[in-house]
């Protein structure tokens, strides 16, 4: 009886130590970038792919797609895991390596980690590294097991990121509160394993672009397609508009570009063949305020 316990035991130590590895091939990250004023801009997919050696050290390759159907992963750097819970990342081969997280730190340790300051791919991967101070350290429950948390801040902001054991950053995989555009931040909305949901960020119902619904004035303003998914010509349905104001519809890809900037009217077409299929947010907006923003597929 005490050794069928003692196996059971190590079997389960066993399991958790493999699913608090970090740079595992199984898991995937998707990353929302939220602008300062509050809207989703894009939306990516981050996994790793096989071994690649630089030197002595082996890495594995970092995989990236701003496409929610994930046909077409860019290579968008290096990364590697060490014994101590260290991680580390590169752009490339021919650019140093920099330490993303440590895992092995505890209460009031200091540590300068690196992380990406954009949503750029390629060449134009932008880095930024800021001394952080772990300021606690409690768990939280990922895929039916809890995982170490550790809340790290900074001298004059508090607390700015939470990185969790064998999922990384709550800001993303490769983000990190500190490191931001403007007043751009970035937050995980889902982890995956196994191609199994194992988070969701709790502020969201959904991992790609969310419907983003913002009522900032006191009048009620309906705004949809019809029919939606879009496979031939829908219909602009804009109903309750506040007096006269002018009304302008801005149509974003998924990774932010403006598509399309116009005039908007009840009753405007929106017609297939101008847009490549996939997943769009078209934002309203009446005079001077935002009303609202919708996700729209297009196929």
């Amino acid at each position: 009886m005490k050794k069928g316990v003692i196996i059971l035991c190590l079997l389960l130590i066993h399991n958790l130590l493999i699913s608090q590895t970090l740079v595992d091939t199984t898991k995937k990250w998707n990353t929302m970038g939220i602008s300062e004023m509050g809207f989703e801009f894009g939306s990516e997919l981050i996994r790793f792919g096989k071994d690649t050696t630089v030197g002595a050290t082996i890495y594995k390759k970092v995989l990236r797609t701003t496409n929610e159907i994930q046909p077409d992963w860019a290579s968008y750097g290096l990364i590697r895991e060490t014994s101590d819970k260290k991680i580390y990342y590169r752009t490339d081969t021919s650019n140093q390596e920099y330490l993303l997280y440590d895992f092995g730190l505890t209460i009031d340790d200091t540590v300068t980690p690196t992380a990406l300051d954009s949503y750029n791919s390629g060449e134009n991967i932008s880095l930024r590294s800021y001394p952080l101070i772990v300021r606690s350290i409690d768990s939280i429950l990922v895929g039916g097991t809890l995982r170490k948390q550790l809340h790290l801040g900074q001298d004059f902001m508090g607390e700015t990121d939470q990185w969790v054991e064998g999922m990384g950053s709550r800001s993303g995989m490769l983000h990190c509160n500190f490191g931001f555009v403007g007043g751009d931040t970035y937050k995980l909305m889902c982890f995956y394993q196994n191609d199994s949901l194992f988070w969701l960020n709790p502020s969201y119902t959904d991992c790609f672009f969310i419907e983003s619904i913002i009522e900032e004035t006191s009048h009620e303003v309906t705004f949809s397609i019809n029919p939606d998914p879009v496979t031939d010509v829908s219909i602009i349905s804009i109903k309750n508009t506040i007096g006269n104001k002018s009304m302008k519809l801005e149509i974003f890809s998924r990774t932010g570009e403006v598509i399309e900037s116009m005039g908007v009217k009840d009753g405007m077409e929106i017609n297939k063949k101008n847009f490549i299929p996939g997943i769009y947010l078209f934002k309203l907006t009446i005079g001077s305020d935002r009303i609202k923003a919708i996700k729209v597929s297009i196929l």
